[in-house]
This record gives structure tokens, C-alpha cells and sequence, in this order.
């Protein structure tokens, strides 16, 4: 079956809740992306879509590295879900794909997750990267990618909405 990857619309609101809901059987991400997206903290945001039914998402959006210099911009990758029975047919490569080549093409300097290093480590986001970077998390599912210039080094500054998960 093919599949559409697309940028996130106004009507697909419920849709993307669904798929964090089931995909992770509670209401944290899910309320976490309606919170970025009030805050208007969102800067990529892509669906994946099969029949015109979501099955996939990806949200990019701000966060800061408090480094020397001042606060750094940077970007969060997450939360990304896909509909269980949807996993492991190119949904979630495909919304996260998307939203890299936005971040990148929008002159974003360093894009920062915590996963699975098997699974986003093919994308080239890599443990060394984020390991000058403090923040609640450490270890390999603390990473990073450069996009452009140099790695920042300091703290990251998550804004309120991610502690709701």
C-alpha cells in the first residue's frame, strides 16, 4: 500500500492525538504536541497518511542550549508515533525524514533527541554529539545531529510543555 507524507494541517489535530494515543497507550505526547502547538513552539510538523487516515507523526520544535554565549537556538525531535499496526512499513522513517530536511532547510543548527540509538541513529543523530549538551537525560538515547556549523555545548533548556511527559 503507498503512502503520503505531508505537512501537518489545522484539521488533522485529532487525528495526530490518536496516533500518540495508541501508540503510546496514554495521553502525555499527545497532549505535549497540543501544548507546543498552543505555545506556538512547533517548527516542522508532518503526517504521515494511507487512505487519507494519519498513521504516522513527527513534530520539530524549539528549545534552547544555554550555552557561554547566551541561549542557542536548537531543535527537539518529538514526540514521533505510528499507529501500532502501521509500524514497520516506512511511516515513521518517512514523517522524521521530512521534518529533517525542513529544520535543515531552515538554516537550524542542531537537532536533539532521546531514543532509540539503533532506530535514530540511521537518520545521523549520534550519543557524542549530545554529550556535551547536560539535560535530564545522559547515555546513548541522548543524541544529537548537527546541521549546520559547529555542536553547541552547554545546557538544554526544554520549555514548559515538555513536563508534561
Amino acid at each position: 500500500m503507498s503512502f503520503t507524507v505531508r505537512s501537518e494541517r489545522v484539521e488533522d489535530a485529532a487525528g495526530i492525538a490518536a496516533v500518540h494515543r495508541a501508540a503510546f497507550e496514554q495521553n502525555g505526547e499527545s497532549a505535549l504536541v497540543d501544548e507546543l502547538r498552543r505555545a506556538g513552539l512547533h517548527l516542522a510538523s508532518f503526517v504521515s497518511t494511507e487512505e487519507g487516515r494519519i498513521v504516522a507523526h513527527a513534530l520539530f520544535s524549539r528549545v534552547h542550549v544555554e550555552a557561554a554565549e547566551g541561549l542557542e537556538p536548537a531543535v527537539a525531535l518529538g514526540p514521533t508515533a505510528v499507529l501500532p499496526e502501521y509500524q514497520r512499513m516506512g511511516h515513521g522513517g518517512a514523517v522524521i525524514g521530512a521534518g529533517l530536511e525542513s529544520v535543515r532547510a531552515g538554516a537550524e543548527r542542531l537537532v536533539l533527541v532521546l531514543g532509540d540509538p539503533a532506530y535514530y541513529g540511521r537518520f545521523g543523530f549520534d550519543s557524542a554529539v549530545a554529550a556535551s549538551i547536560t539535560a535530564p537525560w545522559s547515555g546513548r538515547s541522548w543524541m544529537g545531529m548537527v546541521l549546520h556549523g559547529d555542536s553547541i555545548e552547554g545546557r538544554a533548556c526544554y520549555p514548559e510543555p515538555w513536563s508534561l511527559v
